[in-house]
């Protein structure tokens, strides 16, 4: 039975809307993260000839790409979803929505934020579509068909503050560059930590992550340490294209001192409070790079 067909579906009147379910239907988790980086970048390119107005052209816009691309992206998976506990209360499997209205929502969402991005110049806006179709058409069937997913997904992943960076100069600088290599390789050691605590739900929901895989564990492992090296050289970056001075060197060592200990432990402790802690350290380690960023470099 999918969600349209739900008895709850089928017991809402046809005027009726669920508006808790709409806003959930866009993944606000991912989706204000999404367009706080790309305010960051955007403030970082301006170099301090940020407007309001340009800055709020693309939150909006961005906020709204973001909400239809996750909109699109559980209407494909809604009879994963369907299956796996974390996501069985979701708006299409639950029945609070319907298909049809959500993909109407979605697409909507994602044309009105491109058009919102139009005005900051085509390079935001193309940059932003490309974000939606490969979040859309790309990783999201592949969740269901390789463990590389989560590396193809890093790469929508890291396009929202490359799409404030085009907007704010027109052009992919060097700020743009860092902050997309940075992003692109943080996700990997930011997302295997609930990969491996869902890794059950994930098999029931047909999803193929790498912790279910064979010696998932293993190469787990190996990611984990692999991306976050990465992730740590990407972080220099600003210091090596000159947009940064030395000084800020020290809070950028420090920060991802704390972050590779964070890794290390949880590489020799796999149990799910580890995990747990690994993914709150994830955030953590970037919101502190990113503000770091914005108040040496803004």
């Amino acid at each position: 039975m999918t969600a349209a067909e739900s008895p709850r579906a089928a017991a809402l009147p046809r005027d009726h809307v669920d508006l808790g379910a709409v806003f959930e239907l866009g993944k606000p988790r991912l989706a204000v993260p999404a367009t706080a980086m790309s305010l960051c970048g955007f403030l970082l390119a301006a170099d301090g000839a940020a407007t309001f107005g340009g800055a709020a052209l693309l939150a909006s816009g961005m906020l709204l790409v973001s909400f239809g691309s996750a909109g699109l992206n559980m209407v494909i998976e809604r009879h994963a979803d369907a299956r796996m506990h974390r996501t069985s209360t979701r708006p299409l499997p639950s029945g609070r929505i319907t298909v049809a209205g959500a993909t109407t929502y979605s697409i909507g969402c994602v044309l009105t934020g491109l058009v919102a991005l139009s005005f900051l110049g085509l390079g935001a806006c193309g940059a932003a579509a490309c974000m939606a179709v490969l979040y859309v058409g790309v990783y999201t069937p592949l969740k269901q068909r390789t463990e590389w997913n989560t590396v193809v997904g890093a790469l929508p992943g890291a396009f929202p503050a490359t799409v404030g960076t085009i907007g704010a100069a027109d052009a992919l600088e060097p700020w743009g560059v860092s902050i997309f290599a940075l992003t692109f390789f943080w996700q990997i050691p930011h997302f295997l930590p609930l990969a491996h605590i869902y890794r059950d739900d994930y098999v029931r929901g047909g999803m193929r992550m790498l912790p279910a895989a064979r010696d998932g564990a293993g190469r787990s492992t190996r990611w984990l340490i692999t991306w976050t090296g990465a992730t740590l050289m990407a972080s220099a970056l600003p210091l090596a294209f000159d947009v940064l001075t030395l000084w800020a060197a020290l809070p950028l060592t420090i920060l991802g001192g704390w972050f590779g200990l964070r890794v290390w432990a949880s590489c020799h402790d796999r149990g799910e409070a580890s995990m747990r802690r690994l993914f709150r350290a994830s955030l953590i380690y970037l919101g502190l790079l990113l503000a770091t960023f914005v108040a040496l470099g803004a």
